[in-house]
């Protein structure tokens, strides 16, 4: 019975097996497009919040979940002492298509957003201000490196 069980997790694609170093974000950069699927208009904040990262490294390392076509309402950088360690896209706000998605391996995965997640991504996209200037071109050569 054990042997059965064992061999059907293996089976399981998790994030926590795909990415084990998601559980090391000690900072977040969160990126919301002011149109989906359009990057190049976005407003952006930095966070070190605790409960913001458990939750998204809680959903993300969760059961990889069916591919959905939505459009991405933004992107989050993930941090581990000053180095990104992954960029994941989500949709946040549109209840029916709820999701995050990120690239491995050249294969995308998509994983459950949580409700709570989704609250907390709407209070920051509140407080989230535009960079400098008024395009991406002009974030990344004004950006701070951690």
């Amino acid at each position: 019975m054990l042997l059965f069980t064992g061999a059907c997790s293996e089976n399981t694609i998790t994030g926590a097996t795909l990415l084990p170093m998601m559980k090391t974000t000690d900072s977040v950069e969160l990126i919301f497009f002011k149109s989906p699927d359009s990057t190049r208009f976005f407003t952006y904040i930095a966070t070190t919040d605790k409960l913001l990262i458990a939750n998204l490294v809680h959903d993300v390392c969760g059961a990889v979940q069916q591919e959905r076509d939505c459009p991405k309402e933004g992107k989050i950088y993930c941090f581990s002492a000053g180095q990104i360690i992954n960029t994941i896209y989500f949709v946040a706000e549109d209840a029916h298509c709820r999701h995050m998605r990120y690239i491995r391996n050249g294969r995308l995965y998509f994983f459950s957003l949580s409700e709570q997640l989704a609250n907390q991504l709407t209070w920051y996209k509140s407080m989230a201000r535009e960079p400098s200037g008024t395009d991406s071109t002009n974030y990344q050569l004004n950006r701070h490196v951690r």
